[in-house]
This record gives C-alpha cells, sequence and structure tokens, in this order.
C-alpha cells in the first residue's frame, strides 16, 4: 500500500511517517519501480505502536528500545517493565505540578473574589512550581 492508504490506517500523517522512517524506527519501506514507497501490514502494525506509545509520551529513544524488545519477545520483559515503570514515575510527577498548579489557580480564584485588589502578588506558589519543573518535571 501506499504512503496515503498506510496514513489512514495508522492514523499517522504521510509526514510523520516519513519522520520515523528518517530517524531509524520504521525500517525504509520497499519502493515500486517509480519509486514510490510500498508499506506493508506490519509496516502499519509499527506505525500503530508507534502512535500509541507517543500518546503514552515515550519518547523516540525509548520507542526504538520497546520495538527492539518487543522483536526479541519474552527476553526483555523485565527491560519493558523499568522502561515503563520510568514513564508511570514521569506521570505521577506531571500530575503532582498539575495538581499543584490547580490548588494556586483556586486559590488565585478565591483571592480574586474576595474583592482584595493584589491577585498578582500571589506569586509564592508559582516560584515552587517552578522550581518543581526546574529540577526535573517536563520533558
Amino acid at each position: 500500500m501506499n504512503i496515503g492508504a498506510a496514513s489512514k490506517l495508522s492514523g499517522l500523517s504521510a509526514r510523520m511517517i516519513r519522520h520515523y522512517e528518517h530517524v531509524g524506527i520504521l525500517p525504509a519501506p520497499s519502493r515500486t519501480a517509480s519509486g514510490y514507497r510500498r508499506y506493508t501490514p506490519a509496516d502499519i502494525e509499527r506505525l500503530r505502536f508507534i502512535s500509541w506509545a507517543r500518546a503514552l509520551d515515550f519518547n523516540l529513544r525509548e520507542i526504538a528500545e520497546l520495538l527492539r524488545l518487543r522483536v526479541q519477545g519474552e527476553g526483555g520483559s523485565e527491560q519493558v517493565r523499568h522502561l515503563v515503570e520510568s514513564r508511570l514515575r514521569a506521570i505521577a510527577g506531571q500530575v503532582s505540578r498539575l495538581e499543584a498548579a490547580k490548588a494556586s489557580l483556586h486559590r488565585f480564584c478565591d483571592y480574586d473574589a474576595s474583592g482584595d485588589t493584589e491577585p498578582l502578588s500571589m506569586g509564592g506558589d508559582s516560584g515552587a512550581m517552578h522550581n518543581q519543573r526546574e529540577s526535573g518535571g517536563s520533558r
């Protein structure tokens, strides 16, 4: 199938498919005599896996490792577990930072609703949240 059909079936744009090929997490497909890419059902399955992993915020290096381990089968299950647990810890950190931001915004709304004139002087929480981000939060 051509890149347009691969795009529809995988849910990824043709541009992203070419990008994943360029960075090496999708093997270069065979080509027609006129040079068009030809994708197989296995390519589509791989693209769907990549899309799923990106939706879970795995980076390209981690996805390449998951794909390698996926091909390896049972032997890599401990390494897969390590990657997934690492992603879970990162998500837990993101959730904590978002909860802190949410609480700060609620306090801001409560302060502003009270009629006080200086709601923007509540910068104490934002500094703590900024420090959390700087110390290892956002990717």
